[in-house]
């Protein structure tokens, strides 16, 4: 029987990779002449995704409410599984492997040519496949054989392990060992137990899943950690033993009723003390790779066993709800808590959506607010990663939460850790929470998605604005610098995928003037941070944001500061001068025409770079090229919508006027700007802040400007908005050095002596 299945590897780091979709067989491999489980792609090509020789001495599993076959492969040196997509086809395929581990499938079984022999024929060229080489037969286990049975193990070539490690697990072999390594500590033989000690490690490294499952068994384990203790290497003896008996306790905090769940927990954990402390320094990456995919196996059985539990997890938030966050048993559940959500990474999807639908309606989040509220940094941050985990793999549950809960009290603790928050790690663990749940890419066309955006400008961003200058009254005095550059980093995220809500708070709020003042304080790479926050706004190339910054006035400081710090080469000089190129070579005209006109007279004088100059020339061959249309279609984008035109002197008059003016004509624009913004905002698209797109209403009208017209149909998605001065430093630590490297379209300087 053919079965639709999913190929997973296990990589270094720990988490399945997909390689393909294909049908799993069992057939018979003649080149290997033993039975074999083939999995070939379901595209049209029919190459093979996977050719696996089965092995009566494997140790295969199932799991995944039984959908998921998996097993450690030797020849990739990883885990390997299957995710079927029906249950009766794992259960064939699960069927056949039972019946090969009692007898091997003949010559007379199925056989498929063609679509794996080209696989094999790879694999036969490297030597890797079965029976490449035939492992010598072990001596018995004593003192006279000691030396022998080390070189045996320890010099096994990679086409002999299997055969050696099939050896070891007969005849109660390990056992013997074990017993001689007590027998030789008793006489305190020190060189019959350096000799064993290798012996253990060669088995170890043998790199099989059943030998070393054999090995760290409950009656094995701890000969066999004090075998490791005598290692010729080290020249301290370290008691491993002691630790692992004496020191470390395993705390229940619910009863695991379960003694085979139990026994996993035991086991996982010894094979990770043996990764981590005993062995590190011999580990190759084949025999680490089978080591974590035990661990990783061991903890799905662990997790799926405990989530099917009937009392288990109940029992778990009821004392997580009784509990006072004072004591140190509560602080041991949420740790339990926050190890449980981690290791559902490694479930496959459905189970683990499953699994997250059954904490959330048990209490999860409300479990969250009370640590946010009331524990201690360290609890927080087990609080922030348990987040983390339900925004990447559940993120509607926690959005719906937030917006469903009483006085949204956990967006409120949210956003307070980013005002008040310190340099723990904390603030920033919280603002990638904040910024996944803000996402419109992330979210489902839905209410709660635009009430959450709605909820987020409402009631938290102004308390965040506040925090950069440490204005309003209710607002403690400033953030530190690290939040502040948190602070400028989600706002640049709003330019980016918001739309309409962002432009009305910042019309309404002077937003960019306040980022602006940060431009006087003393960190450099946070005033770089408020240049990037402009930076940012001039990229969306949206008449909105050349409106405001021209209305505004806003360049001024800019060009103040880059004036002062005068031809030093730094970031700052870099990020000033690439903001610049990027108006003029992406010709956005209405703010070429104020920056030449209002600054060029001061600018001039930079001549070490070539970049005014050519600003200055893009600006008269327009002008040229126009008739003086180009001032005159930039005079036009700063009247009020609706406005007629005037003549040549009225206009003249207006423009010199402009700056000095900040009165009836500023108010009426801007009541223009929100009318446009709102009028947009409500015409037909409700859910556009969700679905991230931009609606195709420009906010101002550009007469002259055909170049801009042309482009009016375009729909501008906000995923492709990247940001060319990202490389130019980052805001997000206080400590971290100013970069003085160029930014990455640099400029070529002409320094004159």
């Amino acid at each position: 029987m053919q079965a639709r299945v999913k190929v997973y590897k296990l990589d270094r780091e720990g988490s399945w990779s997909e390689k393909g979709t294909g049908y799993a067989s069992v057939e018979f491999l003649s080149q290997c002449e033993a039975p074999g489980l083939v999995v070939v792609s379901e595209e049209g090509d029919g190459k093979p995704l996977m050719v696996h020789r089965i092995r009566r001495d494997l140790p295969y599993h199932r799991a995944g409410e039984d959908t998921i076959i998996s097993w450690q492969d030797p020849e990739f040196g990883t885990e390997v599984a299957l995710s079927f997509q029906e249950a009766v086809g794992c259960d064939s395929i699960w069927s056949e492997l039972g019946a090969l581990h009692s007898e091997a499938l003949g010559p007379g079984g199925n056989r498929r040519r063609g679509c794996v022999d080209e696989f094999e024929s790879v694999t036969s060229a490297s030597g890797e496949e079965a029976g490449a080489g035939s492992a010598p037969e072990l001596p018995p286990p004593s003192s006279a054989n000691l030396e022998e049975l080390a070189r045996v193990v320890a010099d096994a070539g990679p086409h002999q392990r299997e055969a050696l490690a099939a050896q070891l697990l007969q005849g109660g072999y390990v056992p013997k060992v074990l017993e001689l390594f007590e027998a030789c500590e008793e006489r305190e033989d020190r060189s019959a137990l350096v000799l064993i000690h290798r012996v253990v490690r060669g088995m170890i490294m043998l790199t099989d899943a059943a030998l070393l499952e054999e090995l760290l068994k409950e009656q094995h384990v701890i000969p066999v950690v004090g075998a490791l203790e005598y290692d010729p290497d080290v020249p301290v003896h370290v008691r491993h033993r002691e630790f692992l008996r004496d020191k470390a306790v395993f705390k229940e905090v619910v009863a695991v009723m379960d003694e085979a769940v139990k026994a996993k927990i035991h086991q996982t954990y010894r094979i990770q003390y043996l990764k981590d402390v005993i062995l590190p320094r011999v580990l190759d990456d084949q025999a680490f790779a089978t080591m974590m995919s035990l661990v990783v196996l061991n903890n799905m059985d662990v997790v799926c066993e405990l989530g099917r539990d009937e009392a288990f997890l109940p029992e778990l938030f009821r004392k997580l709800r009784d509990g006072a966050t004072g004591d140190p048993h509560w602080a041991d559940l949420v740790a339990f808590l926050q190890e449980f959500c981690s290791l559902l990474r490694h479930l496959q999807p459905t189970l683990r959506q499953q699994l997250y639908a059954k904490l959330v309606d048990l209490g999860l989040y409300e479990v969250l607010t009370r640590v946010m509220a009331g524990c201690k940094t360290d609890m927080r941050l087990k609080a922030a990663d348990i987040l983390s985990s339900a925004v990447q793999q559940d993120g509607q549950s926690l959005r719906m939460f937030l917006v469903d809960g009483p006085d949204h009290e956990l967006f409120y603790l949210l956003v307070r850790e980013l005002t008040e928050g310190g340099d723990c790690g904390l603030s920033e663990q919280i603002m990638d929470v904040v910024r996944a749940l803000l996402d419109p890419e992330t979210m489902d066309q839905g209410a709660s998605d635009r009430k959450i955006i709605d909820i987020f400008y409402e009631k938290h961003m102004p308390s965040l604005v506040a925090a950069l200058s440490g204005d309003g009254s209710e607002h403690k005095g400033c953030a530190g610098a690290a939040n502040r550059g948190m602070i400028l980093e989600l706002l640049r995220f709003c330019v980016q995928r918001h739309t309409y809500s962002i432009k009305y708070f910042i019309l309404r709020n002077n937003v960019l003037d306040k980022v602006l003042t940060l431009l006087r304080v003393h960190e450099k790479w946070l005033v770089v941070a408020a240049l990037r926050f402009v930076r940012t706004c001039v990229a969306e190339k949206d008449d909105f944001y050349n409106r405001y910054l021209i209305r505004n006035n806003l360049f001024e400081p800019v060009v103040d500061l880059f004036l002062a710090n005068g031809e030093r080469y730094n970031l700052l000089n870099s990020t000033v001068l690439e903001l610049m190129e990027f108006i003029r070579k992406e010709n956005i005209k209405t703010l070429i025409v104020h920056i030449v006109e209002k600054f060029h007279h001061r600018l001039q004088t930079v001549t070490y770079v070539d970049t005014f100059a050519l600003l200055k020339q893009k600006y008269d061959q327009s002008m040229e090229a126009s008739g003086g249309g180009f001032a005159e279609g930039y005079a036009t984008t700063l009247r009020p919508a609706g406005a007629t035109r005037r003549d040549a002197r009225e206009m003249e008059r207006d423009e010199e006027d402009y700056f000095r003016d900040a009165g009836e004509d500023e108010d009426a624009e801007q009541a223009t700007d929100v009318a446009m913004i709102s009028a947009v905002s409500t015409s037909g698209a409700a859910g556009d802040e969700p679905q991230g797109g931009t609606c195709d209403v420009r906010l101002v009208p550009y007469e002259e400007d055909e170049e801009e017209e042309s482009e009016k149909g375009r729909v501008v998605q906000d995923k492709g908005k990247l940001q060319e001065c990202q490389s130019l430093g980052s805001a997000q630590g206080g400590k971290r050095l100013l970069d003085s490297s160029p930014p990455r379209e640099s400029v070529k300087r002409t320094r004159t002596s």
